[in-house]
């Protein structure tokens, strides 16, 4: 039977039969908008889906950083900051810095701290990583550490260099300032020995102060050097010597006993 396609003024579709001569409504226009209607409720599904997942990501954020503020322990701070300070020792080092400055080698402490901060972050995050690699424990690790610790502490107290740090030519900012008279060996593995006794978010604020009082103490070099004086620094140096020597006997008791619990077990 012939049949054509007319369309309306509200966009609905009907079917002519000539032999007829009456238009007859037909469903393709609700099969259209049935059709739309799916698409709609599928996207619709999707955005509530990611905007359920982004509320849930959020949330977990959320508690995470009020966990992270919740673990915040000014005395872990303190005492995090008295150990890198004591191994730091850039009052210490106060008497190196001003040989330099008449060497005239330039001392740039933004660009010395900057470089310390990256090294400490660097071995902090991935120093575990290579314990694991070659199959220590943090336990055993901060044992080592406590035994740096104590030969740091007599070196400070004895005034004999028992380490020694043998730095390479270079820039002054570099080398030996940023690596090994801040970030030295003692330092990074007393950073990394920290992690078994101290919640992380305390010890990144000890060594954020650390960085910070570095970088005022060199930049602000003759001045420091001038208020504090020979005498003073001597006895900052033995005082730091002795807190370092209490806290490297503190660290050894409290993870051998770590140690001997594993092998009892």
């Amino acid at each position: 039977m012939p049949k054509t396609i007319i369309k309306t003024a509200n966009g609905r579709f009907y079917y002519r039969f000539l032999s007829l001569g009456k238009p007859k409504k037909i469903t393709f226009a609700i099969k259209i908008g049935s059709l739309l209607g799916r698409k709609q409720t599928k996207q619709s599904a999707r955005v509530s889906q990611s905007r359920v997942s982004q509320s849930r990501v959020s949330q977990s954020r959320s508690q995470k950083i009020k966990a992270m503020f919740k673990s915040i322990n000014f005395v872990e701070i303190f005492s995090s900051f008295i150990v890198m300070a004591a191994i730091i020792d850039i009052f210490g080092s106060i008497p190196i810095f001003v040989s330099m400055k008449e060497q005239k080698k330039t001392i740039k402490a933004g660009q010395a701290c900057l470089t310390a901060l990256g090294l400490f972050l660097a071995f902090f995050f991935a120093g575990d990583a290579l314990l694991k690699l070659f199959g220590i424990d943090a336990a055993s690790f901060a044992v080592a550490g406590s035994f740096v610790l104590f030969i740091l502490a007599v070196e400070m107290i004895l005034g004999r260099e028992i380490i020694k740090n043998d730095g390479g030519s270079g820039g002054a900012s570099i080398v030996p300032i940023a690596f090994p008279l801040i970030a030295g060996p003692g330092a990074l593995t007393a950073l990394l020995s920290l992690r078994a006794d101290y919640a992380v978010v305390n010890i990144m604020i000890a060594l954020l102060l650390n960085i910070a009082l570095d970088y005022l103490v060199i930049r602000s070099l003759d001045k420091v050097q001038k208020l504090l004086g020979p005498n003073l620094i001597f006895i900052l140096r033995k005082f730091f010597g002795v807190i370092l020597l209490a806290i490297a006997v503190n660290m050894f008791v409290n993870n051998i006993s770590v140690i001997i619990q594993n092998v009892m077990k």
